[in-house]
């Protein structure tokens, strides 16, 4: 009995000499494991502060480089003719130096990639053209300057989009089958572009429905929002009809689209 007792003993302490060791082994390790992520962290705090010195002295560079085309003083537009194919700008610019015998362009590209030059005319100390800008593009600018044949460029603008740009919407007609004798539509209009300016913004649209080729109903939306709206229609089973949405702009323009319905 007291043998038995005596090797019980003898394994329980050998357990706990085991778990003691691995106690220790495991303390180690943390212990390693926390000191590594001490020195990760400050290698990452290392790394940062020299990203940002890399930055700043990037900056710095740009600056060095862009601040000799920074030729622009001031840069003024104003709208005074607008159709949905073209709105006409006049552009005014002073700029930091102008010698007499400079010629002055006015370097325009839209977002598609396409590039026009316009020559500036000079009246009184100001440079000033006036442009033709199509309503459904962004446009940037630059000012070029040609003396004894040597060219300069000023600094990329954006010319403001409050000037020319049309508020532009998508337009969707769906069908459903409602029963063997008629079938319910349902039109959607959702502008794709935010516009401040009320004068190129989509004030009201209405649904005309063509049977024929003759009008039958025009349908107003629900909504006097114009950013999103919807309204419904119930016509006859396998009738031919045909959808055109009326958008009237803030100009008092109107355009017309075929709605195509699936």
């Amino acid at each position: 009995m007291k043998l038995g007792v005596m090797v019980l003993v003898s394994l329980v302490a050998v357990t706990l000499l085991f778990s003691i060791i691995s106690l220790v082994q495991d303390y180690s390790a943390l212990k390693e494991l926390l000191l590594s992520t001490s020195r990760l962290e400050d290698n990452v705090r290392i790394l940062t502060v020299r990203i940002g010195s890399t930055e700043a002295a990037i900056a710095s560079l740009r600056n060095l480089i862009e601040e000799p085309h920074r030729s622009l003083a001031s840069r003024d537009f104003n709208t005074f003719g607008i159709s949905f194919e073209e709105v006409r700008v006049q552009s005014r610019f002073t700029l930091k130096e102008y010698r007499e015998g400079d010629s002055v362009f006015l370097i325009l590209t839209d977002d598609s990639g396409g590039v026009t030059k316009v020559e500036l005319a000079r009246e009184h100390g100001t440079l000033v053209t006036e442009i033709g800008l199509s309503p459904w593009k962004i446009y940037n600018g630059q000012i070029l300057v040609r003396n004894n044949g040597i060219e300069t460029v000023s600094e990329r603008f954006l010319i403001p989009p409050e000037y020319y740009r049309m508020q532009d919407f998508l337009v969707s007609g769906n069908i459903w089958q409602q029963n063997q004798d008629s079938e319910w539509y349902t039109f959607r209009v959702l502008s794709t572009i935010f516009i401040q300016s009320e004068k190129f913004r989509l004030v009201n649209a209405s649904i005309r429905i063509m049977l024929d080729g003759e009008l039958i109903e025009t349908l107003e939306f629900f909504e006097s929002n114009m950013d999103f709206a919807s309204t419904n229609y119930v016509g006859e089973t396998g009738k031919p009809y045909e959808f055109f949405l009326d958008a009237t702009y803030g100009f008092g323009g109107t355009l017309s689209r075929k709605i195509e319905v699936k």
